[in-house]
């Protein structure tokens, strides 16, 4: 199964369960309180929390690396970003090293 087939199925579900949910236009403003963040303040109120090390080799660091940073010109921060579709669109890279 394809991810966009996997995507199209999560919709339907949800709209089975009266969940009409659209990922491409989810809001900061829409998600914060879930995620019990104020969203007034942005990505500065994100709680820290540990995370433990990740031992990539290096060459596969360096690749993900310059892939972000290539994915920064057009979209920016995620910080910046108005809705998941875009951080996702940046951060897809990042996911094609895993294939």
């Amino acid at each position: 199964m394809t991810s966009g087939s996997q995507i199209a199925l999560l919709n339907d579900l949800l709209l089975d369960a009266g969940l009409g949910v659209s990922f491409s236009h989810v809001k900061w403003d829409q998600i914060a309180p879930r995620l019990d963040i104020e969203p007034r303040f942005g990505l500065d109120g994100v709680p820290y929390f540990d995370l433990q090390r990740a031992y990539l080799p290096e060459y596969i660091f360096k690749r993900i690396r310059e892939d972000i940073r290539v994915r920064m010109v057009p979209y920016g921060y995620i910080g910046q970003h108005k809705n998941e579709e875009a951080t996702s669109r940046m951060m897809a890279p990042v996911s094609k090293l895993h294939r």
